[in-house]
């Protein structure tokens, strides 16, 4: 490399420059669905060996440091996971972990069209993952069924009311949680 030290005068300088690979692969693993009150593991995937790692927040983790720390989460939370060289190359990927509260099943509503509890609203249930939630009249009858629960059941079997009176569901949150079973009761 030329240098120019006064004007006119040219300096040939030479040194070495060396060039730290960056790690090779860093993911920092799937979202995690965790129930309230429970812990996990969290799974990143790396490459290289003789890194160092940083998760960021620390909330909730048992040691921000480590590779595969366990995750203890209080609410919803997104950690960038950072993998790093001795020589401060680094890469990043990011991980969500989302906590599952309990489902709060209400034992009766009134799908009458006043806008008021006009559909069974299970309060959490739409945050587990293939949950399935089966209603069955007194005599067995399937009156509704749901992979998920994105839509709220309204009290109707293809499309008609169904009577005043006692239904007994299952619902099956998955993720960790028991099947819930009860009655609910449709009141006009």
């Amino acid at each position: 490399m030329l240098v120019q030290s006064k004007p006119g005068c040219l300096v040939r300088v030479s040194d070495t420059l060396t060039v730290n690979p960056m790690p090779s692969y860093v993911d920092a693993g799937p979202d995690k669905y965790i129930l309230l009150g429970k812990s996990d593991i969290l799974t990143p995937v790396v490459t290289d060996s003789a890194l160092n790692y940083l998760w960021t927040p620390p909330s909730y983790l048992n040691s921000d440091t480590v590779l595969n720390p366990v995750c203890s989460p209080l609410s919803n939370v997104t950690y960038t996971f950072t993998a790093s060289t001795k020589e401060g190359c680094s890469r990043n990927d990011t991980v969500s972990v989302f906590v599952l509260f309990p489902p709060v099943v209400p034992n009766a509503f009134s799908p009458n069209g006043d806008g008021i509890n006009d559909t069974w609203k299970i309060k959490y249930l739409d945050t587990y993952p293939g949950a399935t939630v089966d209603v069955y009249s007194r005599y067995g009858q399937l009156v509704f069924h749901s992979n998920g629960y994105q839509t709220e059941w309204d009290g109707t079997i293809n499309g008609q009311p169904l009577t005043v009176g006692t239904y007994y569901y299952i619902i099956n949150p998955k993720n960790g949680r028991a099947v819930i079973s009860g009655s609910i009761t449709i009141i006009r």
